[in-house]
């Protein structure tokens, strides 16, 4: 039986509380790489500056059954290693495809920000067969079994209508938002799964690692701060240091020598409970 093949597209990704652009390489990505590896396929991976440079990736992407692009710029700024992907990129990048289902996840989905001090705007991405949105690499493994077994994608995390836009509101044409829920004892196991595709990274061996410790922000609970996303994660949730060490080993055996803790909000409320009261 044939493998299945999945594509993953890095976009690049740049949030309050997580940085994925060279020589940084996102968590989404690898944790992505895992479900798609659990799910049965081989993993191909390119950025979207290996695309701009060379135009026959596309190719490559057009061979494969399943194309997931991972972007998103809500707190954009000046970068050298690369230059994140736009919305019209993103959508030309789908209207250009015909084989492969299309996925697009990442902090775009919240809406990506034009300059540094803007809101992030919402778009829509009527051409992709579904939004992954909340944790995307739980979203990603609800589509793969719902897609290529048949399934219903799980009742409720599958949000019908006719289009799912950016900001989760239904237009006009077919389309979904399935909405993945944050499982740290899923994203350790995938975290370790997906470690191997540093290796594809442009930047390796110097390709530097955002590890995950912690994701969401207390001031959730009172709209979060004009500036920043976080809070859209809600209260912060906080992954086991036996969780993180294991993704570390998993890359260190991959190749990786280079890491940053830098997807949190504060890393010096690690471990914090919400019952502590206001930080002094």
């Amino acid at each position: 039986m044939e493998r299945k093949t999945a594509f993953i597209l890095d976009g690049y990704v740049d949030e309050p509380a997580c940085l994925g652009v060279p020589p940084y390489i996102s968590p989404y990505i690898r944790y992505c790489a895992g479900v798609c590896a659990e799910n049965g396929f081989e993993v191909s991976y390119a950025t979207i500056d290996m695309l701009r440079k060379d135009p026959a990736v596309i190719f490559g992407i057009e061979k494969s059954d399943l194309f997931v692009c991972i972007a998103g710029v809500t707190v954009p700024g000046k970068y050298l290693g690369g230059t994140p992907a736009d919305s019209g990129e993103i959508n030309r990048i789908a209207a250009s495809l015909r084989r492969p289902r299309k996925v697009l996840g990442g902090p775009i989905v919240f809406g990506n920000a034009a300059g540094g001090g803007s809101r992030a705007e919402s778009d829509s991405y009527s051409l992709y067969d579904c939004l992954l949105s909340g944790e995307i690499s739980d979203a990603l493994d609800i589509y793969l079994k719902s897609y290529f077994e048949g399934g219903d994608g799980q009742g409720g995390n599958v949000k019908r209508g006719r289009r799912a836009s950016a900001s989760g509101t239904d237009a006009d044409d077919a389309g979904r938002l399935i909405r993945g829920e944050l499982k740290y004892e899923d994203i350790d196991r995938r975290s370790v799964l997906g470690s191997g595709v540093i290796k594809l990274h442009p930047s390796y061996p110097h390709v530097i690692c955002e590890l995950e410790t912690a994701r969401g922000c207390s001031r959730a609970e009172v709209g979060g701060c004009a500036f920043c996303t976080e809070f859209l994660y809600g209260m912060p949730r906080y992954r086991t240091t036996e969780g993180i060490t294991a993704e570390v080993a998993a890359l260190y055996g991959a190749g990786a020598r280079y890491f940053r803790l830098g997807r949190q909000p504060d890393l010096l409320a690690y471990g914090a409970e919400s019952h502590m009261g206001v930080a002094r």
